[in-house]
């Protein structure tokens, strides 16, 4: 087959990680006669941009998958095309890993599968089932899923590394069947007139890299960034203090990437969501036979898989207090014995703390260790709450409508929805800081690529955000009981909304995941 402008065979560039790029390499002998197939490692956050693969080779068109594909898809100006999860791969998946244990984890792209209860029912499984929708919430999903809760892990092809690194048997969720049509799709467009311009496309524009930076303008986070390099640079721990939404996970992946432990994983670790009885397993991990459940082979801790990297102990004053005294000795000794081992490991790594909690009253209020406390504060980094630096809040807006403008490929004025936002967001005191305002700016995105950004988003902005709307003083004179019913309603209404699923009730609330677990909580105690 050739391309209809040119007469050359279809250039096809394939963008793929480990065992994808392995899986496409063995189908694409099937097609080496009818195009130029070409594959190449590739995943979000690697040096330099695709731009200059795609240059090199002169693609046609672009085949990637999950967080990649969505990736390139926003900053290519060539067509992308990425490899999409059916219901027959999730079931070819599944009947492969039933041949190793009916406790499975599925770690998918993308939101939830209306497949997966009806497949556990008639089969018997128990199954697991995490989404992502970004690199960095692939790994933190894979560790947050509770690891004596499966054997036999289902997923792409960093999930499948993660899951080797762990010692946990994968199963790469494509098929060929699913690689080859997409390779037809792919030879099929190649050819069409005009689908693949030769000559360099405008390219759209695009941040420096996929992970999110911290913008800012006030002093108060400028003596902040400059602290970061050199609080990176030492062993030394650092306790990062701040509400929630504040940024206290950008901090840290700040500290991590500007440090001599860059090479290694951050590995995030919410002391809030593991539950106190399973805690000192996942965080030290155990050797074969340490307890009668134990899994063969014994299981690495999430300190040891942190090893030449940075661990995020995030929620830090939700730590369960038995455990304080032995997170304390790992701190000192800096080695980490497995339950039920008598080997001792070396660390190496840097240690950040966060919280969202006054540790000092702890301390008082015999709720945290002390000793632990000054182990953890040797550097200390307050990310004031966003209504106390105002002058951040127009360049994080500039910023958001930019990147949710390019996510979903919207083509409008970037300055004219920021220039819309900036009256409202002005006089809004953002009680759930950055991740509200990222809220409200997403929302506001998607409903300007319907609505457009003119007369009909003005009008229609009270609806998209009617938080902006509320009467001033209408939170801060409520008495406290009614607060509570009105945020219970709230939460109560984005689960029905969402099908129950916490994470994105958690992320429209513009609150975290462990707020809203605390908070459900406190509704079971009500009954």
């Amino acid at each position: 087959m050739v391309t209809a402008e040119t007469g050359a065979r279809p250039r096809i560039l394939v963008a793929g990680y480990r065992k994808f790029g392995q899986l496409m390499n063995a189908v694409a002998d099937e097609y080496r006669e009818r195009a130029d197939i070409h594959i190449v490692e590739y995943l979000i956050g690697a040096d330099g941009t695709f731009d200059e693969e795609v240059g090199r080779h002169g693609a046609d068109v672009v085949i990637s998958a999950g967080a990649n594909g969505a990736w390139l898809a926003a900053t290519l100006a060539v067509p992308v095309l990425s490899l999409e999860v059916s219901d027959a791969d999730i079931v070819e998946a599944l009947a492969k890993a039933r041949e190793l244990s009916s406790r499975i984890l599925l770690v998918s792209y993308g939101g939830p599968r209306a497949i997966l209860d009806p497949l556990a029912r008639l089969s018997g499984l128990e199954i697991e089932h995490r989404s992502y929708q970004t690199v960095d919430e692939a790994r933190e999903q894979f560790l947050l899923a509770r690891r004596d809760s499966f054997d036999v892990v289902i997923g792409a092809s960093l999930i499948c590394e993660l899951a080797e690194r762990a010692d946990v048997p994968s199963i790469l969720v494509y098929s060929r069947a699913s690689c080859r049509a997409l390779l037809e799709r792919a030879i099929t467009i190649a050819a069409e007139p005009g689908s693949a311009p030769r000559e360099p496309a405008p390219a759209r524009r695009k941040p420096e890299t996929p992970r999110r930076r911290l913008v800012f303008a006030s002093p108060e986070l400028q003596r902040i960034d400059a602290l970061i390099p050199a609080y990176a640079s030492v062993a030394a721990t650092v306790l990062i203090q701040g509400e929630s939404g504040t940024g206290k996970e950008l901090v840290a992946r700040r500290l991590h990437r500007e440090g001599p432990w860059a090479a290694g994983e951050l590995v995030a670790v919410n002391c809030g969501a593991i539950p106190e009885e399973l805690f000192e397993s996942e965080l030290f991990g155990y050797a074969e036979g340490a307890f009668t459940s134990s899994r063969r082979g014994g299981r690495r801790g999430l300190l040891e898989l942190a090893q030449h990297g940075v661990i995020f102990l995030d929620e830090i004053g939700e730590m369960p207090p038995g455990q304080q005294a032995k997170l304390l000795r790992v701190i000192e000794e800096r080695r980490v014995r497995a339950l039920g081992s008598n080997r001792a490991i070396a660390l190496d790594m840097k240690i950040i703390a966060a919280t969202n909690a006054d540790l000092g009253m702890r301390v008082r209020e015999g709720r945290f260790r002390e000793d632990l406390f000054y182990r953890l504060n040797v550097f200390r980094l307050h990310l004031p709450p966003l209504r106390e630096r105002p002058g951040d809040i127009a360049p994080i807006t500039r910023y958001l409508v930019g990147d949710y403008l390019l996510r979903y490929e919207v083509a409008l004025d970037a300055a004219r929805i920021t220039t819309l936002l900036a009256e409202p967001f002005a006089r809004y005191r953002f009680p759930g800081n950055v991740r509200e305002l990222e809220n409200f700016v997403e929302r506001t995105v998607v409903s300007a690529a319907r609505l457009g950004d003119g007369a009909a988003l003005v009008e229609a902005l009270p609806q998209i955000v009617p938080e902006l709307y509320a009467p001033a003083d209408d939170a801060r004179d409520a008495p406290a009981g009614a607060l509570r019913e009105q945020e219970e309603q709230l939460i109560r209404d984005a689960l029905r909304r969402f099908g129950n699923d916490r994470t994105r009730a958690a992320e429209y609330l513009g609150i975290s995941q462990t707020t809203l677990w605390r908070r459900l909580r406190g509704l079971d105690a009500k009954g």
